[in-house]
């Protein structure tokens, strides 16, 4: 709950700035559709026709499940390797359809979504140059998903920048009392005085954790702050972006103090609690604030009180945390955790892959990594130039967002439906203008709302009949 605390607490310091910055918030424009405009949208044939995609194609995907000689849908995310070297080198690609997919990246502003799969791409270059050369190793040269951390670190202080004069705003009303009239944060989630002081208790409640489960002042000071930056970063491109999911593969916290300082500069206690938080690094996908924000942006967006929200979304945070811990058990023991029938990354990725790691860093120490550290400081540099370059020049079609998630692989399984929504929307604003682009809007929303309707029906029915169904049945694998 401190985790949830502090990022709402972070929310209710940037929402405002953000707000004003325009950002599009995607993935919370869907429900604020639905909300507002409920009879231009549902009483469009073009939405109840991307509907029927949508939900069509997860129909015949279920009964493709219970009756195999079904034919199904190939919406899921197969992988394509290259065999001969050095095409091999740029690893598997997949190729993924799913039409909610089409519809959300349809969203994305169309400098974004060219950024996006064109930096993918590059990456996939990148990787085919160095096979090349002869550097093949994960993690090691060219450094993608290590650029993406460089490119974190230029993206922070670019958001901390813009938003410094509404920062310097809330930290004057943390200390100083409206004489009169309706204050600035009057319809905040919280006062600025509560979020400002909220967030210096959440963050030391925080590292007092960290501490009390065995690391040190200095590393647990250094791995909260590391972690909070990226939680920021990936809110913003949340809001900005719209992807579902920014996964960031282990290069979190934890493997940015190893790969600068090394293992031997951590304690065994630092390395054993670094591990505990895992599931904190792991990935950054999981993170509350960037559903937070998007709850917010409804609440907002459809005239309700955001005060309120704050008690709704700890409330909410509070019963889900509890439900989660409640559901793990009970699923461990009526499916049983080694049986057949339980299956996904949660046997392997957070059960014996963290303590192997950890085995790792104790028996075989690795030394602090130059290349990396160069990675880093090229990520962060290029990053910037691209943000100048697109505050320069109007016409400048990079971004410096769709760098950044290029070796994520939540943007890797959505490539393909980025370049055609990304391609679509610029042919219609090219040609139509935005009138074109407004009354093609609903197909795309249909083809969101479908695809979801139909696999939450699916999840319903796997859980009342208990079908065991496997996770890339439904809306998985991204």
């Amino acid at each position: 709950m401190a985790v949830v605390w502090t990022m709402l607490c972070l929310v209710s310091l940037f929402r405002r700035q953000w707000d004003n910055e325009r950002l599009n918030y995607p993935i919370a424009e869907i429900p604020i559709q639905v909300l507002s405009q409920p009879r231009s949208l549902f009483g469009s044939r073009l939405f109840w026709g991307g509907a029927s995609v949508g939900g069509v194609c997860q129909a015949v995907n279920l009964i493709h499940n219970l009756y195999p000689s079904v034919p199904g849908v190939p919406i899921g995310v197969p992988y394509f390797s290259a065999q001969s070297n050095p095409w091999n080198g740029a690893g598997p690609l997949p190729i993924s359809s799913f039409p909610f997919g089409y519809g959300l990246t349809f969203l994305m502003p169309t400098q974004l979504g060219f950024s996006c799969w064109f930096f993918m791409l590059l990456s996939r270059v990148e990787l085919v140059g160095a096979a090349m050369m002869g550097h093949t190793d994960w993690g090691k040269f060219p450094y993608v998903q290590q650029q993406g951390v460089g490119a974190i670190l230029g993206i922070a202080p670019a958001i901390m920048c813009a938003a410094r004069g509404h920062l310097s705003q809330a930290w004057r009303a943390t200390w100083r009392r409206e004489a009169g009239g309706e204050s600035q944060d009057a319809n905040e989630l919280m006062s600025y005085r509560t979020a400002v002081l909220g967030l210096m208790a959440g963050s030391a409640a925080m590292v007092w954790f960290a501490m009390s489960a065995g690391m040190r002042r200095h590393t647990s000071l250094l791995y909260i702050g590391i972690l909070l930056v990226i939680v920021l970063v990936v809110a913003r491109l949340r809001a900005e972006l719209g992807l579902p999911a920014f996964e960031l593969y282990q290069i979190g916290a934890d493997q940015v103090l190893q790969r600068v300082s090394g293992t031997g500069a951590w304690t065994r206690s630092d390395l054993t609690v670094m591990t505990l938080f895992f599931w904190l690094s792991r990935t950054h996908r999981q993170f509350p604030m960037q559903t937070q924000l998007d709850a917010t942006r409804i609440a907002h967006r459809t005239g309700g009180r955001l005060p309120s929200m704050t008690a709704v979304i700890l409330t909410a945070s509070l019963l889900g945390t509890i439900a989660a811990f409640w559901a793990y058990r009970l699923t461990m023991y009526q499916v049983g955790f080694e049986s057949a029938r339980f299956r996904g990354p949660a046997i392997w990725a957070f059960g014996s892959e963290p303590w192997q790691k950890l085995d790792g860093w104790i028996s075989s120490p690795v030394r602090s990594d130059p290349g990396t550290m160069g990675a880093y400081a090229f990520g962060c540099l290029f990053t910037l130039f691209l943000a100048a370059m697109r505050v320069r020049f109007i016409w400048w079609p990079f971004h410096p967002a769709g760098y950044l998630v290029a070796g994520s692989f939540g943007l890797f399984r959505l490539w393909l439906p980025i370049f055609v929504s990304w391609l679509i929307k610029a042919l219609l604003l090219r040609y139509g203008g935005l009138r074109a682009y407004r009354r093609a809007l609903p197909f795309f929303m249909g083809l969101i709302i479908g695809e979801f309707v139909a696999g939450f029906a699916r999840t319903v029915l796997d859980m009342i009949l208990g079908l065991h169904l496997p996770p890339e049945s439904g809306i998985g694998g991204l």
